[in-house]
C-alpha cells in the first residue's frame, strides 16, 4: 500500500519536542476540519496496494471480513483515543506529549523510539513494493521471473537513488503526496465502474496461523496512522471539534476505498492464490481492461518511489536530533556545508533500509504492525492514567463509559497485537522476532546510557 506519507512525521515531530525547539507553531493559516479529514485519509491510505496479502494469506471471505472488521477493532479504538486526547491536550507533538505528561520521560522516549523504528520499517516496505510490482510486470511481459536477489537489488537501487535526492535536500511535500494519492485511487475507481460489484458469499473461512499473522498484520498495516496528525494539533482550527469529526469521516472513507475495488475484482479473481504481492495490476486488467491495469502499475511504481522519498525525508532527520540530545553519537548530527542536510543520519537510515531489502514484504508487515502496536499501547495507557490522575482535565470530546471503557478501548488492540505476535511465532518461529526484541532492548539501553551520562554531568556540576 503506497500510504503513510505522514507516518514518519509522527516521529519527526516527536524529535522536535525532544530537541525543545524554540519554534512557535500555529501562526500560519489553520487547517480546517474537512481538509483535516482528507489529510487523515491520505495519511492512512493511498489506495488498495498492499491488500493482496490480506486476501492471499487469509482467503477471499476471511480477507473481506478483515477489511470490514479491522476498522472496528483497530481503527475505531485508536481514533476514539486520539479524539479524546487531542481535544483535551491540543498541543504540538500529540502522542509524545500525552505519554510524557501521563507517565514521565522514559515512556515518552520509548514511544518516540518505537515510532522511529516503525517509520524505518514502514519506509523499507516501499522499495520492496516497487520491486515486487515491477517484477510482476517483467514476468508477465517476458515470461522470466525476477529472482529474489534481483528484487532485492532493485529495491536497493531505489534506496540509493532516493538517498542521493535526500542528501541534496530535495523534499516532496504533503500537497504532492495528496495529489499522488488521488492519482492512485483514480484507476481503481475506473475499475469499479467498469467491472461492477460482486457480493461475497463468506464461505470456506479457515482460521490458520498464516491468516492471523500475515493476513491480519497486513490488514492492520492498511489501517495504521489515525493518531499521527495529533502531532500538529496546534495548527488545526478548533482541534477539540475538528479531530473527532474528521476521524468520523475518514474511517468510513478508507474502508470504502479498500472494500469496493476488492468487491469489483473477486468475480475474476475468486481464488486466494491469485492474490499475491504486486498482483493488483494484473487483477485490475482482468477485472476491467488492460489499459486500466497498466495505469494501476504506473501509479504504483511512481507512488512507491515518491512515498519512500518523502518517508525518508522525515525519518532520516530523527537520528540527527536524537544525536543532538545525546541519545546517539554526536557525529550523526553533522550538517552538510553545501546542502544543509544531515548526511550521516541519512546514510545511516539508508543502510537500515538496505538491510531490510533482504526481507520479504510479508515479513516486514508483521514487524511493522507489532512495533506500531507497541507504540500505540503507550498512548492507550496515557489515556487511562490521565483519566485517573487528572480527572478535572477539560475533555471537549470524551469517550463515554468511564475508566472501564477507557481500559477496554486499549485492551482490544492489545489482544489484536498479541494474536499477530503469537501466530507469527507459531508460523515462522522465534528467530523472526529476534530483530524486534533487540530493537526494543536497544532503545532501553540508549535511554539508560543517556540518563547515566546526564547524572554524571550533574554530579560534576
Amino acid at each position: 500500500m503506497v500510504n503513510h506519507f505522514f507516518a514518519s512525521l509522527r516521529a519527526f515531530h516527536v524529535s522536535h519536542l525532544l530537541h525543545n525547539l524554540s519554534v512557535r507553531f500555529g501562526r500560519s493559516e489553520k487547517l480546517k476540519m474537512f481538509p483535516l479529514a482528507l489529510a487523515t485519509f491520505c495519511l492512512v491510505s493511498g489506495g488498495p496496494h498492499g491488500l493482496e496479502p490480506v486476501l492471499g494469506q487469509s482467503g477471499i471471505s476471511l480477507g473481506i471480513l478483515l477489511i470490514l472488521i479491522t476498522p472496528i477493532i483497530w481503527a475505531l479504538p485508536i481514533s476514539l483515543m486520539t479524539a479524546e486526547l487531542s481535544s483535551a491536550i491540543p498541543e504540538e507533538g500529540g502522542f509524545y506529549v500525552w505519554v510524557k505528561r501521563a507517565m514521565g520521560p522514559f515512556p515518552g522516549f520509548m514511544c518516540a523510539w518505537l515510532s522511529w523504528l516503525y517509520s524505518i520499517v514502514d519506509a523499507a516496505l516501499y522499495p520492496l513494493l516497487f520491486a515486487t510490482y515491477l517484477s510482476k510486470y517483467l514476468t508477465g511481459s517476458t515470461g522470466h521471473e525476477l529472482s529474489s536477489l534481483g528484487r532485492a537489488l532493485l529495491a536497493i537501487g531505489v534506496v540509493i537513488a532516493m538517498t542521493l535526492v535526500n542528501i541534496k535536500g530535495i523534499a516532496a511535500v504533503g500537497r504532492t503526496a495528496t495529489i499522488l494519492t488521488a492519482l492512485i485511487i483514480f484507476p481503481f475507481l475506473m475499475m469499479v465502474l467498469k467491472a461492477g460489484i460482486t457480493l461475497p458469499t463468506f464461505s470456506g473461512i479457515v482460521l490458520t496461523p498464516a491468516a492471523l499473522s500475515v493476513g491480519l498484520a497486513a490488514a492492520l498495516w492498511n489501517y495504521t496512522g489515525w493518531d499521527n496528525l495529533s502531532t500538529v494539533a496546534a495548527e488545526v482550527e478548533d482541534p477539540q471539534r475538528s479531530f473527532p469529526r474528521s476521524l468520523a469521516i475518514s474511517i468510513p472513507l478508507v474502508t470504502l476505498v479498500y472494500l469496493l475495488p476488492v468487491l469489483a475484482a473477486i468475480k475474476t479473481a475468486p481464488l486466494a492464490s491469485q492474490w499475491t504481492e504486486g498482483s493488483w495490476a494484473g487483477i485490475a486488467a482482468k477485472a476491467s481492461t488492460p489499459w486500466i491495469g497498466s495505469i494501476v502499475l504506473v501509479a504504483a511504481l511512481a507512488a512507491t518511489s515518491a512515498m519512500f522519498g518523502s518517508q525518508m525525508l522525515a525519518s532520516s532527520r530523527i537520528p540527527a536530533v536524537f544525536a543532538e540530545n545525546g541519545f546517539l553519537p554526536k557525529s550523526l548530527a553533522t550538517i552538510h556545508p553545501k546542502w544543509g542536510t544531515p548526511v550521516r543520519s541519512i546514510v545511516l537510515c539508508a543502510l537500515l533500509y538496505t538491510c531490510f531489502s533482504w526481507f520479504s514484504f510479508t515479513e516486514l508487515i508483521t514487524v511493522n504492525s507489532i512495533l506500531y502496536g507497541l507504540s500505540v499501547l503507550f498512548e492507550f495507557a496515557a489515556l487511562v492514567v490521565l483519566r485517573i490522575r487528572e480527572p478535572e482535565l477539560v475533555r471537549p470530546f470524551k469517550v463515554p463509559g468511564g475508566i472501564p471503557v477507557a481500559v477496554l478501548l486499549g485492551v482490544v488492540p492489545a489482544i489484536v497485537i498479541t494474536v499477530v505476535f503469537v501466530c507469527t511465532v507459531r508460523e515462522e518461529g522465534w528467530m523472526k522476532q529476534i530483530a524486534t526484541g533487540v530493537a526494543i532492548l536497544l532503545g532501553i539501553g540508549v535511554y539508560a546510557l543517556r540518563s547515566r551520562r546526564m547524572a554524571t554531568r550533574e554530579g560534576f556540576n
